[in-house]
């Protein structure tokens, strides 16, 4: 895969061409993410007793637990990613953001909270078009989430959703 100034990789990170012949840097960005996950987490708590598996094993065992991410690129590698995981909400198909990160490696954009804004923005019109009207965006107590939904309530209308503060949700409508 080339990789253009500030490209976005859509969906399908943990599986696919990326588990035993995907590209390097993004199979090791993946895995990375997957064994050092942030200590006390509750992704650091659900993956704890399955990172021992191989590569390959663990991206399987990811992937079936519905878990995905897509990733901010330039030219020079990986700028960070958005995760999340397939639930329901209200019996209806939801995607639960539970990781919106910055590569420590690569300057501008200091805290990652633009960069989360910009992958938020991705993800709602990938869900758009994958049918998936609900976001859940972390607990709201995380900058870049929360920056993530302020940016989306203030854009709602261009952006064509319903953004609850409170709940940390985002509508998505057609």
């Amino acid at each position: 895969m080339s990789t253009t100034k500030d490209e976005v990789v859509r969906g399908k990170i943990f599986s696919d061409s990326y588990t035993s012949s995907g590209e390097g840097f993004l199979r090791s960005y993946v895995l990375g993410f997957i064994r050092n996950s942030d200590e006390g987490s509750e992704f650091d708590v659900r993956t704890r007793g399955i990172r021992h598996l191989s590569d390959d094993q663990l991206l399987d065992v990811m992937t079936s637990k519905g878990y995905d991410m897509i990733l901010g690129i330039n030219g020079e590698g990986i700028l960070g990613h958005l995760a999340y995981q397939t639930g329901e909400l209200r019996g209806l198909p939801c995607w639960n953001v539970f990781s919106v990160a910055k590569n420590p490696n690569y300057p501008g954009d200091v805290n990652g909270a633009m960069l989360g804004v910009r992958l938020g923005k991705d993800l709602i019109q990938i869900a758009r078009k994958k049918g998936v009207p609900f976001l859940r965006v972390g607990k709201g107590n995380h900058r870049q989430t929360v920056m993530m939904l302020k940016r989306l309530f203030r854009e709602r209308e261009t952006q064509r959703v319903s953004v609850d503060l409170a709940n940390n949700s985002v509508e998505i409508f057609d």
